[in-house]
């Protein structure tokens, strides 16, 4: 059921970035793979959270999502993403995520973590979530920020 546009993207990363919660959980009872990624190792989890719908992240790791699944380019995590995209930086989103397992102090290639991009993106909201949540303040990166 995986079939793909010529972007590599499948109709449950779509429903997934929309929101539409109700048709992915429809895709994923017709057959569609919660955990397939595309050529970027983007999977459905990671297009709910650049869409910014906090419900439809949460359905997608109830129906077995990894929290913690990292892209085949950065390796950011669904959290990282959240905090690392300029136009993102949701913190209901990220509360959600770290709710259901979401580990705050993955790190990604470069060894920043989701409070390093937090930082640089400017969202100051999403700072305070992360440590009152325990993000560590000594995690050191691998480049100079």
């Amino acid at each position: 059921m995986e079939n793909e546009n010529a972007a590599g993207k499948t109709a449950l990363m779509l429903a997934a970035f929309k929101g539409n919660t109700e048709c992915v959980c429809h895709l994923i009872e017709a057959g569609a793979r919660i955990d397939h990624a595309d050529r970027s190792g983007l999977s459905a989890i990671h297009y709910a959270v650049d869409g910014e719908h906090r419900a439809t992240v949460q359905r997608l790791i109830e129906l077995g999502a990894d929290p913690n699944a990292k892209d085949s380019n950065l390796q950011w995590t669904p959290l990282l993403r959240c905090a690392g995209l300029k136009n993102n930086g949701n913190t209901d989103v990220a509360q959600q995520l770290i709710l259901m397992g979401a580990r705050i102090d993955e790190q990604d290639v470069h060894g920043k973590t989701a409070l390093h991009n937090a930082i640089i993106c400017k969202h100051a909201a999403l700072c305070q979530l992360l440590l009152e949540h325990g993000a560590s303040l000594t995690i050191e990166t691998k480049v100079i920020l």
